[in-house]
């Protein structure tokens, strides 16, 4: 197997949630209040703002976000309206992905969030996802995308809005050594979570060439930092994160004239996201036991531990694993399961493994075959053979995988997971690291109970994971979101390997 074509393989699972960084980073707390007394805070009478930010990585220019509030007095029940659009190009192993992101919400006069629009596309794939207040806290949600869509139901706080303006002007008034709590709301896993902003200083920086006076803010969202300097207006005027993204305002024609890379020339951004790694592995596909140490991180042992894992020291920020390769099954029949694998045979937003198309496709795959082993094996070399190894920038849903036949980790795990589960197996996806030209990256595969759990690699072709995929963690962007307080901190040194 190629260098290129595994490389390819290991694309970052981030990039699916390449929405929700942008969204972080362009302005932090998307959705977000002030706890408490967010209403005392806010100024009165019409608002009006209009922000424009280069993005910049690794000192290249990649692309700009325009952020925008208007006031439509006469329409008390959507009188504040915020947008954003943000167009990106990324180079991905030499490939230009270009990303277009835009988003609205509207507020009523007491600022609380009635509905809200959000669009991602790249290359192949499109995702929309629209939410409708429909009562108190309930939200009807469609999540949808180029091959159809979903609608569920949502609980999202009363006092939960739009990020806006008003949260810069309310910034303004820390002074260093003070903090403030922001809830905010993912708008493509629809979790809610908090950032806590802190002012740790005065610091005169430049901007767009002048000397500016500045309040130093650091904002914390589970863990992942982030770094801003806000003018004495409370506009945040640069924002720094540990990915290497920087956002540094400008004007509209400074946006419109800056010479973006659409030829994938610049800095790669899946070595960018490499994990430092201390030791070689020889022949990683051929790894059976490797054990390693991961510093930098705390990591809870009881999160590690799994039947190809175990824990063999575990302190703060520091835990030696223990990891071998996994095993093909025996054949077994097919019977009962245990009640503890039952939520894995659900459908979600995006594994739609009740749809007639991935069903149909399951029955396609697996025939007449009844026993467990034999369906997860024709399962994986269908997704293995039919799936185009390519990077792209998406929201995973299976339903879309199966119309384009084209992506990375995510893509293959996404529609292995529904077809698994269409064809009666409890499927989970496992997320966490792997190792490939002398260091680990972040990945993603399946694992399919067929009365153990087996993981499975379709995107490089592994009937049985070896040794050098560590899990992290299981399930899909909501749980993948708690990685992001790994990155720029993770270690990994290689303690001992076997063959």
């Amino acid at each position: 197997m190629g260098s290129r074509r595994f490389r390819v393989a290991v694309v970052l699972f981030w990039l699916a949630m390449m929405a929700w960084l942008v969204r972080f980073e362009a302005f932090p707390g998307w959705f977000a209040h002030l706890v408490p007394g967010y209403r005392g805070l806010l100024p009165g009478g019409p608002v009006v703002f209009d922000s424009w930010m280069k993005v910049t990585f690794q000192d290249q220019p990649i692309g700009y976000t325009h952020t925008r509030v208007d006031t439509d007095e006469k329409n008390p029940v959507e009188q504040y309206r915020v947008e954003n659009d943000t167009l990106l190009y990324i180079n991905i192993m030499g490939e230009p992905q270009q990303i277009t992101i835009s988003a609205e919400a509207l507020l009523d006069a007491l600022y609380s969030l009635q509905r809200f629009v959000f669009n991602m596309g790249s290359r192949r794939y499109a995702a929309r996802i629209e939410g409708r207040r429909m009562g108190e806290k309930a939200f009807r949600v469609r999540v949808g995308s180029g091959s159809g869509g979903q609608t569920i139901r949502v609980e999202i706080p009363d006092d939960v809005v739009l990020y806006s303006p008003f949260v810069e002007l309310s910034l303004t008034r820390l002074r260093p050594g003070q903090e403030m709590r922001l809830k905010t709301l993912d708008p493509a896993s629809l979790t809610a979570a908090d950032v806590i902003v802190r002012a740790t200083g005065r610091e005169t920086i430049r901007v767009r060439g002048a000397a500016t006076e500045t309040t130093v803010l650091e904002m914390d969202f589970q863990g992942l930092e982030a770094k801003a300097w806000m003018d004495a207006d409370g506009r945040i005027v640069r924002q720094e994160t540990p990915l290497g993204w920087v956002m540094e305002v400008c004007t509209p024609e400074e946006a419109m004239a800056l010479q973006l890379d659409t030829q994938g020339t610049g800095a790669d951004v899946l070595r960018a996201m490499a994990i430092p790694c201390r030791g070689e592995i020889v022949d990683p596909r051929a790894t059976r036991e490797l054990k390693v140490r991961l510093t930098g991180v705390s990591f809870p042992a009881a999160d590690l531990v799994g039947d190809r894992q175990s824990v063999e020291a575990h302190g703060e920020s520091q835990v030696d694993l223990a990891i071998r390769a996994e095993r093909i099954p025996a054949a077994a029949a097919a019977g009962p399961y245990p009640e503890s694998v039952l939520p894995f045979l659900k459908p979600t937003a995006y594994v739609q493994s009740d749809h007639e198309d991935i069903l149909r496709q399951a029955r396609a795959i697996v025939g007449e075959r009844t026993d467990p082993v034999g369906k997860a094996r024709a399962i994986y070399t269908w997704v293995y053979r039919k799936v185009k190894k390519a990077p792209v920038a998406s929201l995973p849903s299976a339903l879309d995988i199966l119309r384009q036949m084209e992506g990375d980790c995510n893509e293959h795990t996404y529609l292995f997971v529904a077809l698994a589960r269409a064809a009666g197996l409890p499927a989970q996806i496992r997320v966490g690291l792997l190792y490939n030209e002398g260091g680990f990256y972040y990945h993603a595969w399946p694992a399919v109970y067929v009365g153990e759990w087996w993981e499975m690699d379709p995107t490089i072709g592994q009937e049985a994971v070896d040794a050098t995929h560590i899990a992290l963690l299981e399930g899909e962007l909501a749980s993948q979101l708690k990685l992001l307080t790994t990155i720029g901190r993770l270690n990994v040194e290689v303690l001992s390997q076997a063959h």
